[in-house]
């Protein structure tokens, strides 16, 4: 019981990490929410692979689990930003659309000749990276699915760690940078 206690303690300390704040002249910088879950579960993460006996769950329950997670992560992020998405898009229309497509678009079509042709990464290898800096863990799971291979996972743990790290940390950044 005792253990579950400062389990229990220390998910609620590193979680409440996201709710630190500090400026860097007048940008706010904070973690955020997703900041303190990134930080709780590297710990968690760290912590479990020195003891893998803690929390083992079976590959199903973890499966149902990570399915949930995601869908649910996704469909509260799509309620939060959907009134401003939509006022955006009534001031901004067309060049806000168009200027979506290029960001989404243009770097991972950069990325992708990049790896391939200059760096000369194998194919499997630079698909799980590009999952990894979208920080898309559902397109990891479906080149998985579909290579019938895990290889695509080298790729991708770094580069989805880096880019959630710089998505929290650079948002506040971008916003105010933007914002004027």
């Amino acid at each position: 019981m005792r253990n579950a206690l400062n389990r229990g303690t220390l998910k609620l300390v590193l979680l409440s990490v996201g709710l630190l704040s500090t400026h860097v002249g007048m940008i706010p910088v904070e973690l955020g929410v997703g900041g303190g879950v990134l930080v709780t579960g590297l710990v968690i993460g760290w912590y479990n692979s020195r003891h893998p006996e803690t929390g083992a769950l079976p590959p199903a329950a973890q499966w149902a689990f990570s399915e949930f997670g995601l869908t649910a992560f996704g469909a509260v992020i799509g309620l939060l930003a959907g009134p401003a998405a939509i006022t955006a898009m009534r001031e901004h229309g067309l060049p806000l659309l168009l200027s979506g497509v290029v960001v989404t678009l243009l770097p991972p079509l950069v990325a992708l000749y990049f790896g391939r042709y200059v760096l000369r990464l194998h194919p499997m290898i630079l698909l799980g990276a590009l999952a990894g800096a979208q920080t898309e863990a559902a397109s990891m799971n479906k080149i998985i699915e579909q290579s019938g291979s895990s290889t695509p996972v080298i790729g991708f743990t770094v580069c989805y760690a880096i880019s959630n790290v710089l998505l929290a940390v650079c948002g506040p950044i971008i916003v105010f940078v933007v914002a004027g």
